[in-house]
């Protein structure tokens, strides 16, 4: 019996070593880590918070402030890392961690940087867009602006980046919608700009192709968004090629009221004047 009992207290002794043990560990470990963030290394910082949490866990009720500590910072700094990702033009890392970011505040219950990050990702992203626009690389900016697009869909900025990127596909019809909602989230001006050229050049195209009521209807609509003079010049010798000479003389007096010294003044005149005897 006196043998069993000394065996026990050998047992909690040694256990109770290896706990102070463990708990020396995760101070020390977690000292490191804020000093390693207050030298500005933050990468070494993470490594070091990350580490040390499953040791902090493990001691119970003595390590729930490293704990709370560790699961407080290792979003924020994670976060921090995205920045400067995104400082230095780094976007796709700087979106990747930046996403990190995102699963780390939620599983760690850090609601404050979960709502920076759920601010900052449409920004990234209209970023990493705007870059790959300026490089013509059309296609993955159309799908940079319409992931932010999505997190933030009344963005008229975004919307109207999105627009353009479509555009420069070729994909009309759904660069048309994203102008369309773009102008009704604060981008109506550049959006209607954008719109009235999508249509003038339709319009442009019908009439070289003989499509003349094609011509009309799309310059008619280029008008509706932006009154220009190219559209009602094109609207005008549509009208005149269906023999509706009342419309092309409407069309053609407002196209000179609009460009009253253009080079063809003195013809339009003239043809808007035989339209009216017509």
């Amino acid at each position: 019996m006196k043998k069993i009992i000394t065996a026990l207290f050998v047992l909690t002794l040694t256990a109770g070593i290896s706990y102070a043990q463990d708990l020396a560990q995760a101070t020390e470990m977690f000292n490191n880590a804020a000093n390693a963030l207050n030298s500005g290394d933050k990468t070494a910082a993470l490594d070091q918070f990350k580490a040390v949490l499953p040791i902090a866990e493990s001691l119970g009720e003595e390590g729930t402030a490293i704990v709370e500590n560790c699961k407080k910072y290792i979003p924020q700094v994670n976060l921090s890392i995205a920045k400067d990702f995104f400082k230095d033009s780094d976007m796709d890392s700087a979106i990747a961690v930046l996403k990190e970011s995102a699963g780390l505040a939620e599983g760690y219950g850090n609601a404050e940087v979960a709502e920076e990050v759920a601010s900052l990702l449409p920004q990234f992203l209209l970023q990493k867009g705007n870059t790959l626009f300026s490089a013509k690389d059309f296609a993955n900016a159309a799908e940079a602006y319409r992931e932010a697009a999505g997190l933030d869909p009344e963005n008229g900025v975004l919307l109207l980046r999105l627009g353009m990127a479509l555009a420069g596909l070729g994909k009309t019809e759904e660069a048309v919608e994203s102008y369309k909602k773009a102008a009704q989230f604060g981008q109506e001006a550049t959006a209607n700009k954008q719109l009235s050229t999508i249509f003038l050049k339709k319009a442009a195209a019908f009439l070289s192709s003989g499509n003349f009521e094609g011509a009309l209807d799309a310059a008619k609509e280029s008008l509706g968004f932006l009154p220009n003079a190219t559209a009602y010049k094109v609207a005008g010798n549509a009208a005149a090629k269906l023999k509706d000479y009342k419309g092309a003389a409407e069309m053609f007096t407002k196209y000179l009221e609009l460009s009253p010294n253009a080079k063809d003044a003195a013809q339009t005149k003239a043809n808007i004047e035989a339209f009216l005897k017509l």
